[in-house]
Formats: C-alpha cells, structure tokens, sequence
C-alpha cells in the first residue's frame, strides 16, 4: 500500500495541465491573462475558487490565485484574508501535486500573512496542512503538534471529522491501533451526527485500521461502505450542489476505494476479483490525473500477474509502477 492509504495525491502529465491540453503555454496564458486581469481582486479569488472546486481546473485557477496574491498591496483586512486563502490554496495545489516543499513554503507565507495581520481564522487549516505534510515525511514527532493546535482552534465540524481523520491515519502508521480507533471512531460520530464530506474517507480509514490487523472481513465491510458512500456523493454532485471540498475530493475517494478493494481481493488470493476493480479505478485514476493512484494499480496489476504466472506481464507492470513512483 501506499504509504498512509488515504491516497490523496495528484499530479499532472507533462503534456496535460489537470485536464487542459496545453499547446502554447505563453498563448494560454496571454488568454487567461486578458480574460482575468480587470477582475476585482474578490471577483478573481471567486473565479479562481470556481475553477478550482467545482471545474477542476486547476492551472486556471493557480494563475487567478496568483493576480490575487500580487494584486496591489493595502492593509484592509479582507484583502489580505483573500491573500492569505489564496496561499493555502495554492499549498493545497501542489500537495497534491506531490511538491510537498513549495506547499510547505505556501503554508508558511500564509501563516506569517495571518500572524501579522490577526487573521485568526486560517490558522486551524494551516496547522492541519503543516502537520500533513510532515507526516509525508513521516515525521509524526513533528506531527502531533500542529494536529493538535488545529483541533484547539474550530469547533466546525468538517474541521474536526479531518483533523481526527489524519490523526488516526498517524496513530495507524506508527503502529498505535488502540489510539488510531479513538480517533476514526470520533470521526465517526461527528459524521452521523452532521453532514459531512469526509463519511467515505473515514469508512476507508476504519477500512486501512483493520487490514493492517489483519481482520479482513472488517477491513471488507469498510472498504465497500467508502466505495457505496463514495458513489453516493458523486452522483448527488452537481455544477450548484458540490459538496465544499470539491469534485476532486469525491473522486478520489471512489478510486481510493476501488483500489483498496483490489488490494484485498489480492491478499484474498482472488485475483479474478481483484481485476476489476483494477480497471475501474485506473480507469478513473487516469481521467482525474490521480497519478499516485495509477502506480498503485499498476503494482496491484504486477501482482494479479504474477498470480497468474504472468511473470514477464508482471515484471512490465511493476516497472511501469516504479518508474511513476521514482517520477512522483
């Protein structure tokens, strides 16, 4: 598995920015530019969340983040508030872009923006993006606590579901099942008890949690109810009825699913199962340029291969897996 399973990573084939074919990029951007460039600085950082959450398309909304950040400086507050959420947004970018560095310094500029301005409001998701990022590295130490300082600054339930989440994805990966529960299971409650984004990413966490205790059947249940979930909140969604974290978030949730249930059916020794699920997830995977995803399939096609005694298939596949992973 990859390494903390929530799979949450994206990042663009050269040729192809997050779904535009790109032929001039000094043309492209000329267009964008003249379209944009009499915007407000409001009227861009709405453009530029449109494109980002509900078209994702995100190399246009990267260049409206950055007319935002550089538009001419004063120090009304809800200027630099937008200056500031266009910097976490643009660390939300290439995190899952795999540039786990730039992002680092985007969350920090946006940190030291609100720290000298007051702006109070950002500061639970800078530290929840910090302490990921971290984990990344897996540097869980440093982890916790920026984890907990988020969890100290919101009482918004989407806010807490996450923050929980990650924490029992961290408790997971240094090997404290008992404390990774404690939190899935908070995760959990606020889900039933509010409607949230985040109900398929946590049947999937609880789906990771008992796989790596080696209660399948459990791990089964799960993994199918974040598939279900998943399925359910995409075809809900629509161009007026996004949930807030946007398409990108649904999908990935169904393809993380569809992979993890392949990787089950592996370790079931039922490829024939498993292939399936292969397809559909790659399928998509590929689509929504999930690229971390599509190494992933890539080693579960390698190894429903060599199920079969494929060997040279397998071999093929995990070098295609290999050279995508050593690429991201």
């Amino acid at each position: 598995m990859l390494k903390n399973n929530t799979l949450i990573i994206l990042l663009m084939f050269p040729i192809v920015i997050f779904g535009q074919t790109v032929i001039d990029k000094g043309l492209h951007d000329n267009i964008i530019y003249s379209k944009f460039v009499n915007l407000s600085q409001k009227q861009l950082f709405d453009t530029a969340s449109y494109y980002q959450y509900k078209k994702n398309s995100v190399d246009t909304a990267l260049f409206c983040y950055d007319l935002v950040i550089n538009s001419p400086q004063t120090n009304d507050p809800e200027y630099q508030s937008r200056i500031a959420n266009s910097l976490i947004r643009k660390g939300i970018i290439f995190t899952r872009m795999c540039d786990f560095r730039n992002a680092y310094r985007f969350y920090i500029d946006a940190m030291i923006l609100c720290e000298k301005y007051d702006i109070d409001e950002y500061l639970e998701k800078i530290y929840n993006h910090l302490a990921t990022i971290y984990c990344e590295f897996q540097e869980y130490e440093a982890a916790k606590p920026y984890f907990y300082k988020s969890l100290s600054l919101t009482d918004n339930y989407n806010s807490l579901v996450r923050t929980y989440n990650n924490l029992g994805l961290l408790e997971i990966q240094t090997g404290n099942p008992d404390s990774a529960f404690y939190w899935l299971n908070k995760a959990f409650r606020l889900c039933r008890q509010h409607k949230t984004d985040y109900l398929a990413s946590t049947f999937g966490n609880f789906g990771l949690l008992y796989k790596e205790k080696n209660r399948f059947d459990s791990a089964y249940y799960y993994y199918k109810s974040s598939l279900l979930q998943a399925r359910k909140n995409n075809a809900n969604q629509d161009e007026t009825t996004l949930l807030p974290t946007g398409r990108y978030t649904t999908i990935k949730d169904e393809v993380c699913a569809l992979s993890n249930l392949a990787n089950l059916f592996l370790i079931f020794n039922k490829p024939d199962s498993a292939l399936g699920y292969i397809h559909q997830s790659n399928a998509m995977a590929k689509e929504n340029h999930l690229l971390n995803l599509v190494a992933f399939n890539y080693l579960l096609l390698s190894k429903y291969e060599e199920s079969k005694g494929n060997i040279t298939k397998a071999f093929e596949y995990y070098k295609t897996h290999k050279d995508i992973s050593d690429f991201l």
